[in-house]
């Protein structure tokens, strides 16, 4: 009985601690990927064996300084290095390059998604895209084309390729988020 109560004890302490033995404390970590003006780290936490990015931070490179911030980000299960969560891409081929971020890997099947932030040179910030964001494994083309790629069953795949005019994909994809 004594063993009882104690145990109860014990997990109702964890309870109020916000342990529950699967997530690991968040911790910020220092991205490999930056551009000439800006360095990253994504904030993370631990699930099991993969990690749930949970925000994410700009830096000047140059001087250190915190630049922008994004929390409440909604990651569920990645299964990178903590260090690869942000990738470069120009996902709307202005020269600038925009930040991919690897949200989940799309459970068993090929449905992993990201978050894309796209740069804007007018406001020195990173903004998020609803639209890119959207879509299943989504690959940036050097033909200056967007392939989204989904599978809703076994025999049920599904391909998307976006040809944007390359002077409009910009403002397509402003006015779509």
């Amino acid at each position: 009985m004594r063993l009882a109560l104690l145990a109860i004890a014990l997990s109702l302490a964890s309870l109020a601690s916000g342990q529950d033995g699967d997530l690991a404390a968040p911790v910020w970590v220092a991205q490999k990927a930056m551009t000439t003006a800006f360095r990253f780290s994504v904030l993370t936490t631990a699930i099991d064996d993969s990690l749930a990015p949970v925000g994410l931070r700009m830096y000047d490179r140059r001087t250190g300084r915190l630049v922008q911030e994004v929390l409440g980000i909604d990651g569920l299960d990645v299964r990178r290095r903590a260090d690869g969560l942000v990738r470069l891409v120009d996902a709307n081929f202005d020269g600038h390059p925009d930040i991919e971020l690897a949200i989940d890997r799309g459970g068993v099947g090929p449905n992993n998604t990201s978050h894309f932030y796209l740069y804007s040179p007018a406001t020195q910030r990173f903004e998020i895209k609803a639209m890119l964001s959207a879509l299943t494994q989504v690959r940036i083309n050097r033909d200056r084309t967007i392939s989204a790629f989904a599978r809703g069953g076994c025999c049920n795949p599904v391909a998307d390729l976006l040809r944007p005019a390359v002077r409009t994909l910009a403002a397509a994809v402003q006015m779509a988020a």
